[in-house]
């Protein structure tokens, strides 16, 4: 009776956890899947990850490395007046950095689709170019590969026990209660934090170790955080729209981003789960005959397109005036487009607008 007493008693001060016995990480992992789903996940769905915003790290999460803390402590040793010029320049330059990403990221656009029944994953990348084409990426797996920014995918592997799991304890931040679990992925531990009241996946925090390539320290230890919020109610799941990622590396930044859930209530359309055809020589070089003798050659690229003259000359003689790539991949690809055009012909000649290390695969 004395010793059921002292257990009470600790108990009631928090001492001993009252659930410690009875509580594992498969408990907390099940009952927030209950919550994400209601018992049952969507065969196929898709999500869309988009680009709103980019913040500056607080100085005091950043791990620096040791190269720029030593740039940074001689910088100190500066009379003032270079050293407030330094550190305002440093300001600006860091202002139009993170201009300049932003603008970048706001053109990237990521999808992915699931059909868990066929095995079919599909990971597709869109940017919008400045030039006002769409640059698209697919790949087609059949296993999916957790990039740790689809909470929904992720509670279904760790419900359907495909990772180690271990309940850490209960932490507080910012005056909320989380269950902390680890969960090993490859060789690592990542730690995921479970809000004890709504039981939905709040973080997930990915450590990363690297050494310095300069002085070559460390290890260090380096940590993206993804962190969900803005929870709703959709065809019956309660999924997160807002993604922050929070990274603790040197010149990182926090990302914030909008999460787009589709096709949760109709079928995903096939063409989504087939291989993008490769476009043809044809396709790909566009020739325009300005004269007789001058023919017009534009190479359309996901991006920026390039152009370029070929001149015939006496001889069944070829040159070509205009900005050849420096890849020898691209010029054979090349070599064969002008010669399927011109087959009775040789290259003679290359004037282009830069040096050259690859042209020989033109010869």
């Amino acid at each position: 009776m004395k010793h059921f007493l002292v257990l009470y008693i600790l108990i009631i001060l928090g001492i001993i956890p009252a659930q410690s016995q009875e509580l594992t990480a498969e408990k907390i992992v099940s009952s927030s899947f209950l919550k994400f789903t209601n018992g049952k996940i969507p065969d196929s769905y898709g999500l869309k990850n988009e680009f709103l915003e980019l913040k500056k790290i607080p100085a005091e999460k950043i791990v620096v490395p040791p190269v720029l803390a030593l740039l940074d402590s001689m910088i100190q040793t500066l009379p003032d007046s270079e050293r407030v010029a330094i550190q305002a320049n440093d300001k600006m330059a860091m202002e139009r950095y993170m201009t300049t990403i932003a603008q970048m990221k706001r053109m990237f656009r990521y999808y992915t689709f699931i059909k868990r029944s066929d095995h079919q994953y599909v990971s597709i990348h869109i940017q919008d170019n400045s030039f006002g084409k769409v640059d698209s990426s697919k790949v087609i797996s059949p296993t999916y590969n957790n990039n740790f920014s689809n909470p929904l995918e992720f509670i279904y592997q760790l419900n359907a026990g495909l990772f180690k799991m271990n309940l850490v304890g209960k932490t507080t931040e910012n005056n909320t209660n989380y269950w902390l679990v680890q969960v090993q992925q490859d060789e690592k531990w990542v730690d995921v934090y479970f809000d004890v009241d709504t039981k939905l996946i709040h973080k997930i925090v990915v450590p990363e170790i690297e050494v310095d390539p300069i002085f070559e320290k460390g290890p260090k230890l380096q940590k993206t955080s993804y962190i969900f919020s803005n929870y709703k109610k959709s065809n019956g799941l309660l999924l997160p729209e807002s993604l922050e990622m929070l990274s603790t590396a040197e010149y990182a930044f926090t990302d914030f981003l909008n999460l787009t859930w589709l096709y949760l209530d109709k079928p995903i359309p096939d063409a989504i789960f087939k291989p993008v055809t490769p476009p043809t020589l044809d396709e790909i070089y566009q020739f325009k005959q300005l004269d007789e003798h001058i023919t017009h050659l534009e190479k359309i690229s996901n991006s920026i397109n390039s152009r370029m003259l070929l001149v015939e000359k006496e001889g069944n003689k070829l040159s070509i005036l205009g900005g050849i790539s420096n890849n020898s991949d691209f010029n054979k690809e090349l070599k064969a487009a002008v010669l399927g055009r011109f087959p009775n012909h040789t290259i003679s000649e290359i004037y282009s607008l830069s040096p050259l290390s690859g042209y020989s695969s033109l010869s």
